[in-house]
């Protein structure tokens, strides 16, 4: 079973990212947070599999940056959750350490099918 972390600063966004979760039973949703200062020791002390975090998570985007969060996680995997797609804009946060950074406007599309790509092993591809 994957342990998942929600960090966003949107309580509403939270509740649709569980609802888009729930299509991979693999996976458990261990612990939310609204900023990175709570993602920080919810991370450390549940060390989830998998960090769901959006870029302009408080903390996160006050100069914080993702290797930060590897830090916290070096065995877990971070996807980096934004409104802005512009390509160059997602390459440096994947090259500050996101495994992979999705749009939120394509989340639903995408999300599950980036987890059984990140998680080969762990969960089926449905």
């Amino acid at each position: 079973m994957l342990k998942v972390l929600l960090v966003d600063p949107n309580p509403y966004f939270i509740r649709s990212l569980r609802s888009i979760l729930s299509g991979l039973p693999e996976l458990t949703v261990v612990g939310e947070a609204c900023s990175l200062a709570e993602g920080r020791v919810k991370a450390q002390t549940l060390q989830p599999d998998l960090v769901l975090v959006d870029a302009r998570t408080p903390g996160l985007a006050d100069g914080h940056r993702i290797r930060h969060l590897k830090q916290w996680l070096p065995a877990g995997k971070i996807i980096v959750l934004t409104v802005f797609d512009a390509a160059p804009y997602r390459a440096a946060l994947v090259a500050d350490g996101a495994d992979e950074c999705l749009s939120k406007e394509t989340l639903a599309e995408d999300l599950l099918p980036t987890i059984v790509r990140l998680f080969p092993q762990e969960v089926s591809n449905g």
